[in-house]
């Protein structure tokens, strides 16, 4: 999983929105060797139904294309841990 990268909920949420330079960028990460948790999923879920207010057939739709792009995971032990060394190499600002 070395030539991989986590994406947060931030970077799905951001593929959505309405701010070009953000989503631009989001979309890009989302299509090169991203992996997601299920607590990613769930919390993008949460933020689009609560506060984008997306009905849950948009949301499905939403979180389908970006399964469809992804690898994704359960967190057990060694992800958690893959997680925390990306952290160290990567220096991104969306702002």
């Amino acid at each position: 999983m070395n030539d991989k990268h986590w994406v947060d909920t931030n970077i799905l949420i951001y593929s959505v929105g309405d701010v070009v330079a953000k989503k631009t960028v989001a979309i890009q990460l989302l299509k090169t060797d991203a992996v997601i948790s299920t607590q990613v999923v769930n919390e993008a879920v949460n933020v689009m139904h609560r506060k984008l207010k997306y009905d849950y057939a948009q949301i499905r739709g939403v979180i389908s294309e970006i399964l469809k792009r992804v690898e994704w995971v359960t967190v057990t032990r060694p992800n958690h841990f893959f997680g925390l060394g990306d952290g160290r190499n990567i220096s991104l600002s969306l702002l």
